[in-house]
């Protein structure tokens, strides 16, 4: 990662660094192209108290006191619905999820950010995944259709989560009771 992000003892988010995506550096917010060298105040949050932070390889999660996810940086793979511009994606916008067809409020507790994919965990433990799926990274099936997972989609496999640990081709999920289940590719162990 090229990039920092804190969150202060009274919910505001700061970053530092860059953000990249294929193509290289796509600047650290709408208005700076570049580098930013110390920490500054992640623009579009100030109006939510923020209660989590999660970072991933080049985007980062926010999550508020009442359950808003918010994602930044190079979202660029689970964002293509949105259809924005490079620019666009460096300032947060809130997710929506969605369930059987229908927008959902599902009361997320956590936020985890992978190495491109992101996840959410809910009140009752259910995780919710979006981003790449090519090796079943997120948890989720891998059909035709969802090689990427551009909204978010429960992983059906799993209850009971308390964390979630992912990189770029592969997933954790533990459980309340210690145990550990795995996605995606798998040939690394």
């Amino acid at each position: 990662a090229s990039h920092t992000i804190a969150l202060s003892a009274t919910g505001e988010v700061y970053g530092w660094g860059t953000y990249r995506d294929a193509n290289g550096v796509i600047g650290f917010s709408s208005t700076n192209t570049g580098t930013q060298p110390e920490p500054a105040l992640i623009d579009g949050l100030q109006e939510y108290e923020i209660k989590e932070i999660a970072a991933g390889e080049h985007h980062d999660l926010a999550l508020s006191t009442d359950g808003r996810v918010f994602i930044w940086g190079d979202t660029s793979v689970g964002r293509r619905v949105l259809d924005r511009s490079k620019r666009a994606m460096l300032k947060p916008t809130e997710i929506f999820f969605k369930k059987q067809g229908r927008f959902v409020i599902p009361r997320i507790q956590h936020v985890f950010a992978g190495g491109h994919g992101s996840f959410a965990i809910d009140a009752n433990g259910m995780v919710w995944a979006w981003g790449p799926n090519n090796y079943s990274q997120c948890g989720v099936p891998n059909k035709k259709n969802s090689l990427v997972l551009t909204t978010p989609a429960v992983v059906e496999s799993v209850s009971n989560i308390v964390m979630v640990a992912s990189t770029v081709h592969h997933s954790l999920f533990l459980d309340s009771e210690g145990r550990v289940y795995s996605s995606g590719r798998g040939e690394y162990g």
